[in-house]
C-alpha cells in the first residue's frame, strides 16, 4: 500500500513540472531567428504607455524601461506563458516564465520612455516584433505591484516613416 501511495505521490508532484508554469520554453533560443533586430532601418517606433493594474489602478509607463523584441518562436513561447492571452502581466506573472537564455537579451533594443510615458525606436528595420514595458503603480497605491504590457508591431520593407504603438494594458 505505501509503494502505491509513494508512486502516487511522485506521480503528482512530476505531473505538476510539466504543468507549463516556470518550465523551460519548448522553443530553443536561436540567434539567426532574432537577428532581423539589429539590421538598420528607416522606420521609427513611437507611442505612449498606460495600463490598469488587476485591482483597477491606472499604472504609469513614466520612466518605463521599454524593449524591441524580435518576434521569434522562442519569445513568442515567452509571451504566451507570461501574458497569458492578455497585454498587461501582473508583477507576480514573472515566476510563470524561467529565465531567459543569456543571449536573448543580446538580440532586442531597450529605451527609457519619458516622464509621461512616452518611447521611441528609431532606425527599425523590417520585422514584426513585440514592443513591452515596464510599469509601475503610484506610490499611494498600496495594493498594486505594477507589472508589465506589450503588443505587436510589424514593420514593412520599404520607405520610411513612423509607426504608432501605444502600449495599454488591458
Amino acid at each position: 500500500m505505501r509503494k502505491i501511495l509513494f508512486a502516487t505521490a511522485v506521480s503528482v508532484l512530476l505531473a505538476g513540472c510539466n504543468s507549463g508554469i516556470g518550465t523551460r520554453a519548448s522553443a530553443d533560443f536561436d540567434p539567426q531567428e532574432a537577428a532581423f533586430v539589429r539590421a538598420p532601418g528607416n522606420v521609427t517606433i513611437a507611442g505612449n504607455i498606460s495600463a490598469a493594474a488587476e485591482n483597477g489602478v491606472e499604472v504609469s509607463g513614466a520612466n518605463a524601461v521599454v524593449r524591441l523584441i524580435p518576434v521569434t518562436a522562442y519569445a513568442r513561447d515567452r509571451f504566451n506563458t507570461l501574458y497569458a492571452g492578455r497585454s498587461f502581466a501582473p508583477l507576480s506573472a514573472g515566476s510563470r516564465v524561467p529565465p531567459a537564455d543569456p543571449a536573448y537579451a543580446q538580440y532586442s533594443r531597450t529605451v527609457k520612455s519619458d516622464f509621461q510615458g512616452n518611447y521611441k525606436f528609431d532606425h527599425v528595420g523590417p520585422g514584426r516584433y513585440y514592443v513591452s514595458a515596464q510599469v509601475s503603480c503610484p506610490a499611494a497605491a498600496k495594493e498594486c505591484a505594477g507589472g508589465s504590457v506589450y503588443n505587436v508591431v510589424n514593420v514593412p520593407a520599404g520607405p520610411g516613416g513612423t509607426v504608432q504603438l501605444n502600449l495599454i494594458g488591458d
